[in-house]
Formats: structure tokens, C-alpha cells, sequence
């Protein structure tokens, strides 16, 4: 039975608690911010640890393979050096990961509720606190956030170096066998058991990290919606510090150039919340892409072996998982290029005269793409498409006026 279905619910239920519409609703007691758990936690939280689980499995696994091939390197060999520096650095993430999968068993809840903390931003407990005029809970925590993107990294890194040792056989295994049984390998029927088991543990290891690789790649999108937390506190500041600018304090250079950094850092937390706009078709779109391009990345690590040198082998998911991101980046971007047509055809109505009003009507039937070219907000070149469902910003929007906005700020008297 294929583990695959269980790991994309999983990740389909992680994707959902990191929504906008948070799981956890607030109580108000003495106007301090109280999180209760719901019924949905109770039946969220397995897949939450089972997720966690798996890729510390993962990340063990990967760390006995490498083990092994840095037993098996000889001494002499010029890549000595770096593969045990990639030892030393998957073993290191092992251990990190097992430290992990402990706190989550025994604290598996309040760990929980520490990430969703950090990469969840509700709107409606934002609107709530403002009613009540309680000051709201900013989520910018540089160290918080620091330590969670090094984490996944030491996550992630370990099963994609480990992949070369285990597919030449290069495991714990092996390397155990040599060295306590050296007599029992010189028995031919010993030595056929063993590396049938090995090759077993070697197909086991690889596909299981395979697996990994797209849904890791996958949970990127957590540190993507902590950097848009941390840009939408400095958005706050940055509104302030625009009205102190029209003010038109002359002689000082601080101010302007100031606000102007604060205008890239909002453009910023715009472009950053673009993950949350591809919808759970896209996502399954992406699963299957990943899936595809690593199986493809595995069978040619197998049938080019005496093509390719081994040195060579880790270009192959290197490859596999920039592919897979750029196939990522260019979804996004064909999702959120059609968006915020409604306004601009209904503001574009109002300019025709009403003589023409059948040619307003007419105009709004085009649908036009929506592309805006601008300076802190004020667009200078407007196209657009007509959209029913949600009205977003473009990312042209989001590149041009971060492009233009640096030169400014450089400049800015």
C-alpha cells in the first residue's frame, strides 16, 4: 500500500491551517487574547505529527546511508573532504531532526500552536482587536523566524545528499557487515542475504527520500507566509511614516529616504502573500509534477551509473528540485496574472460619457488583462481582465514598483 495518499492529506491539512481563515478561534476574557482549541485540532494534530515524523524518518535514513559511504570513501580519494563535510552536516541534521520528532511527541500540541502562531496572520482577530482597542500582537520575532528557516534547511538538505551513497549501496548496513562479520562474507550464501537486504534497505531509502523531496519542497511555503508576517508589521510603520513624509520636512534626507525603504518592504509583504492565492487544484498540479520529476531524476541516477561519474550524482535532484520551483514560480504567476479587472472596468465605465455608454458596455465584454505599472500606488499604465470570483494586485504591480521604488529611495532629496 502506497503511503502517498496519507502524506498529500496531511499536507493538504497543513496547507489549510496556514490560511488566512485561521482554526483557532479567540475568546475575549479581561481583553486579553486567549487561544482554545476546537474539535478540528483534535483531528489535525495526528497528521501535523505524522508529517513531522515522517521526515525525520527520512532524514535518519539518509544519514545511515551517508555514514556508510563516508566509511566506504578511501582516504586518498579527492572528494574525501567534502563528502565528510556533507557527513558531518547530514548527521548534524539528523540529530537536530530526532531532538524535534521528540518535542513533538511528548508537547506535540503547544508546538503546534508555536508555528501557527508564527505563520499565521488572521485578519479577523486584527478587526476584532481594533474594535476593542487592544493593542495588536505583533508578529514580527527575527529570532523565531531565524531558527524555524534553519531548521527546515537542516530538514531538507540531509536526504538530498544522502541520495548518491544509497543508490550505489553505500549504507549502514554494509559497512556493519564488513567490519563485525569479515569471516561470515567470504560464504557465498551469506553474502548473496546480505545484499539482498541491502538492496532491499538501498530501494527502500531512495524512494522514501523521493517521496520527501516534494513535499518538503512543498512546506517551503511556510517560511514564505513567516516573511510576509514579519513585512506586514513593517507595513503598519510604514503608513505612519508616509504621513510624517507629506509634511515635507526640507533640509532632511533621513525621512524621504526612509519612507521610501518602507514603500520596497510593503511592495514586499504584497509579492510574499502570493502563496496564498493558488487554490488546492494547483497545489495537487504541483504535487504530481514533483512526484513525476523525482522518480524521473531516480531512474536516470540508476541506468546512467556507468555513464556519469559519481561525482556528478547530486547535480540529478538538484536538478529535479530547481525544476520542480520554477514550475512553482510560473503557477503562481499565471494564477495571479488575471486579477483586478472589476475595478478598473467599472472605473473605466464611469470615465466614458453617457452617450457612449454602449461602448462602455462593450469594453467591459473585452476582459482585458490587468497589468499595472506604478510608483507607490499611483499607477501609470493600467490593462486588465475581468474577474467574478476575488480581485488581487499583479505581480507586475508587486516587481515594477519594487524596481522603481529602489532607484527613488537612492535619490530621494
Amino acid at each position: 500500500m502506497s503511503i502517498s495518499p496519507l502524506l498529500f492529506k496531511a499536507l493538504r491539512n497543513l496547507e489549510t491551517l496556514n490560511s488566512w481563515q485561521t482554526q483557532i478561534p479567540i475568546q475575549w476574557k479581561n481583553k486579553k487574547k486567549q487561544f482554545t482549541w476546537n474539535d478540528s485540532w483534535k483531528d489535525v494534530t495526528p497528521w501535523y505529527v505524522s508529517f513531522f515524523l515522517l521526515v525525520i524518518l527520512h532524514t535518519f535514513f539518509g544519514s545511515l546511508g551517508i555514514i556508510g559511504y563516508m566509511r566506504m570513501v578511501p582516504q586518498t580519494d579527492k572528494f574525501a573532504l567534502v563528502v565528510r563535510l556533507r557527513c558531518m552536516y547530514s548527521v548534524l541534521g539528523s540529530f537536530l531532526g530526532i531532538i524535534i520528532a521528540i518535542v513533538i511527541c511528548f508537547d506535540g500540541k503547544d508546538y503546534i500552536e508555536f508555528i501557527n502562531r508564527i505563520i499565521t496572520f488572521d485578519q479577523h482577530a486584527t478587526a476584532e482587536l481594533r474594535r476593542l482597542e487592544v493593542k495588536p500582537v505583533e508578529k514580527f520575532d527575527p529570532f523565531a523566524n531565524a531558527m524555524y528557516l534553519v531548521v527546515l534547511l537542516l530538514s531538507i538538505i540531509p536526504p538530498v545528499y544522502c541520495i548518491p551513497p544509497v543508490i550505489h549501496g553505500h549504507t549502514v548496513l554494509q559497512y556493519i557487515v564488513h567490519q563485525i562479520y569479515p569471516n561470515f562474507m567470504k560464504k557465498i550464501g551469506f553474502r548473496l542475504m546480505i545484499k539482498i537486504v541491502n538492496y532491499f534497505v538501498m530501494l527502500v531509502s531512495v524512494t522514501e527520500i523521493f517521496r520527501l523531496i516534494p513535499l518538503m519542497f512543498l512546506s517551503l511555503s511556510l517560511p514564505v507566509i513567516t516573511a510576509r508576517n514579519e513585512l506586514e508589521s513593517m507595513d503598519r510603520y510604514g503608513k505612519m511614516v508616509i504621513k510624517i513624509r507629506r509634511l515635507e520636512l526640507h533640509g532632511s534626507k533621513v525621512i524621504p529616504h526612509f519612507c521610501a525603504m518602507l514603500g520596497i518592504y510593503c511592495q514586499g509583504y504584497i509579492l510574499i502573500s502570493i502563496r496564498r492565492q493558488i487554490s488546492a487544484g494547483h497545489d495537487f498540479i504541483v504535487f504530481v509534477v514533483s512526484i513525476t520529476l523525482s522518480v524521473v531524476a531516480n531512474y536516470f541516477t540508476i541506468v546512467l551509473y556507468p555513464i556519469v561519474p559519481q561525482n556528478v550524482y547530486p547535480a540529478f535532484p538538484t536538478v529535479a528540485v530547481s525544476t520542480i520551483t520554477v514550475l512553482h514560480l510560473l503557477i503562481s504567476i499565471a494564477v495571479d496574472v488575471v486579477v483586478k479587472a472589476k475595478e478598473f472596468t467599472v472605473e473605466w465605465g464611469k470615465l466614458v460619457p453617457v452617450r457612449n455608454r454602449y461602448l462602455a458596455k462593450k469594453f467591459r465584454a473585452l476582459r482585458p488583462f490587468q497589468i499595472v505599472f506604478g510608483v507607490y500606488d499611483f499607477p501609470l499604465v493600467v490593462f486588465s481582465r475581468s474577474l467574478k470570483i476575488k480581485t488581487y494586485q499583479t505581480i507586475w504591480d508587486y516587481t515594477i514598483n519594487t524596481a522603481l521604488t529602489w532607484p527613488l529611495s537612492l535619490f530621494q532629496k
